[in-house]
């Protein structure tokens, strides 16, 4: 099964969610809005409705933006994905062309078909040295379910604290 699988699955069982959901900031830094994220995949949108924020150097904490469970694990823990609770599944890459670091400088810190809730440290992410082997070390935050939503709202700009809403998504 890749990365991707679980989110491309059809629906199995419909299921009724709140129609306006949101989801907090997984690190602390400065919003990059989606058509500024240097990566094709994510600023063309081919990923959904997506926004990064740059993190301060340092040991980072890679937090949950919502209660849900863990779907897939990167098998370099640079990326993962989480289903919400609230109906949103998200997929949180962590740098740019990271994969290629083989794992160097992440610790994943839950494991696939885990729950979690908002807040809950999932990985650990060296982003002095994703930034001296010379790759962006941005956080993304891609709505893989974007089409489930009439609109998704970028509701930070500038700095952006840990913890603090993100994005506002409304069925």
């Amino acid at each position: 099964m890749g990365f991707f699988d679980f989110f491309n699955k059809k629906k199995q069982a419909e299921r009724v969610y709140p129609s306006s959901v949101s989801a907090v900031a997984p690190v602390s830094g400065t919003v990059v809005s989606m058509k500024d994220i240097p990566d094709a995949a994510f600023n063309s949108g081919a990923m959904g409705f997506c926004c990064g924020i740059e993190p301060t150097g340092g040991i980072v904490e890679v937090k949950s933006p919502f209660t849900g469970t863990i779907m897939q694990v990167a098998s370099s823990f640079h990326a993962l994905g989480v289903a919400g609770e609230n109906g949103v599944q998200i997929i949180l890459h962590v740098g740019v062309d990271t994969i290629e670091m083989k794992g160097k400088g992440f610790q994943a810190l839950v494991r696939e078909g885990q729950k979690v809730k908002e807040g809950d440290a999932l990985l650990e992410v060296d982003v002095d040295q994703i930034r001296a082997a010379g790759y962006p070390a941005i956080v993304i935050a891609a709505v893989l379910n974007t089409d489930d939503f009439k609109t998704i709202d970028l509701d930070a700009s500038g700095e952006v604290t840990q913890g603090a809403q993100l994005l506002k998504l409304t069925r």
